[in-house]
């Protein structure tokens, strides 16, 4: 091992150590690894104050994401977990012959597995050791790219929400409080480790998300200005604004519909991640602003009912496969009075986190 892979490995040993390629997995982590440097190396070519993490993955199963820092260094890890999960799931909803039959020839696609979308409502379930699931990946080759890029705008979309932690002053704020931590994404259900005042947590877990959002709509950018980045087949689903940010919705909805299980207002306040749902309505609230002056994008409340569109027909084919009754209660629980009020609350609990992160940000706190 390197230097840096040594030290992430001893950081990040109680959860595994560093992943050692071990199989055929070699490709897919490949992939994710290369991307995520790819990522921080671009935003550093115009802000190259920023701290460059180091970016690996985790010897760990379970679907996770974890910043942290060592001196003056700084870690991103990634369970090989999380990789997993990613791959599989956008694999599966474009191997449906239901899902987006529009897109490709999906008459050559197979039957949905009912038992893998029934897990959908709940992230635990996919790491049942008795019954794993049996990967799939689309049959038609537009179906398959396509599935392959949503997948990895899920990625992006973590690996930016994680070097927020950094760029913002989380870390070196939590650092300040606590001494040696790990900020970790997925939080578990019966969370015991001392942590920083849960609505501070979440303040800062909502403007990592915004972060991410940005940093999402610039790639967008990029992929519509420059049609040549994508192959011919994936070209019609990235040539406006419309399709493109429909295609993010799905990323982005699907991976913070599998948390759904956590949509619950009982102790939401002291929890050290808003709910889901409301993550999901605030991140889409922030894409929506973000393009805001942006060339040829359409009027705002047209890309409002887009979105909402998009995640309710995520739901719906989830709803056919699994249960032939749609459930939209991830949609649908942020627009009750007491979970609206507590998302308009983290907003304005900014203004009163925004002086405490000021001694350690790399770059300049939004308002």
């Amino acid at each position: 091992m390197t230097p840096l892979e040594s030290e992430f490995d001893l950081i990040f040993k109680n959860k595994g150590g560093r992943y050692i390629n071990r199989n055929s997995d070699i490709q897919d982590l490949a992939w994710s690894l290369a991307s995520s440097r790819i990522l921080i190396a671009w935003i550093r070519r115009t802000e190259a104050h920023l701290p460059e993490p180091y970016i690996d993955i985790i010897d760990n199963i379970e679907p996770n994401a974890f910043a942290t820092k060592s001196g003056s260094k700084y870690f991103i890890g990634i369970t090989y977990g999380a990789i997993v999960i990613f791959q599989d799931i956008f694999y599966r909803m474009y191997s449906s012959k239901i899902f987006l039959a529009d897109v490709g020839e999906q008459v050559k696609e197979v039957d949905a597995d009912e038992k893998f979308f029934l897990r959908l409502t709940h992230m635990a379930q996919f790491a049942l050791p008795d019954d794993p699931p049996t990967k799939s990946s689309p049959i038609n080759d537009i179906r398959f790219f396509l599935s392959f890029q949503i997948m990895k705008m899920a990625f992006e979309f973590l690996v930016w929400h994680e070097f927020a932690h950094i760029i913002y002053g989380h870390l070196g704020f939590v650092h300040s409080v606590l001494g040696s931590f790990e900020i970790r994404e997925m939080k578990r259900e019966k969370e015991t480790r001392k942590w920083i005042d849960p609505l501070i947590s979440q303040t800062l877990e909502v403007k990592a998300d915004s972060y991410a959002a940005i940093r999402g709509m610039d790639i967008l950018e990029i992929l519509i200005s420059n049609p040549g980045m994508l192959s011919p087949g994936l070209r019609p689903y990235f040539n406006d604004w419309s399709v493109a940010l429909k295609m993010w919705v799905f990323a982005t909805y699907t991976f913070f519909r599998l948390f759904s299980n956590q949509n619950i207002a009982t102790g939401m306040k002291k929890a050290s991640h808003p709910p889901p749902s409301v993550r999901s309505h605030l991140v889409l609230a922030v894409a929506i602003s973000a393009l805001d002056g942006r060339n040829n994008v359409p009027p705002s409340r047209i890309l409002s009912k887009l979105c909402v569109t998009a995640a309710a027909e995520i739901e719906m084919v989830f709803g056919e496969i699994s249960q032939n009754v749609p459930d939209f209660t991830h949609l649908i629980f942020s627009t009750q009075d007491e979970i609206s009020e507590h998302a308009l609350f983290l907003g304005k609990h900014w203004n009163n986190v925004m002086p405490l992160l000021q001694p350690f940000t790399f770059s300049p706190l939004p308002e």
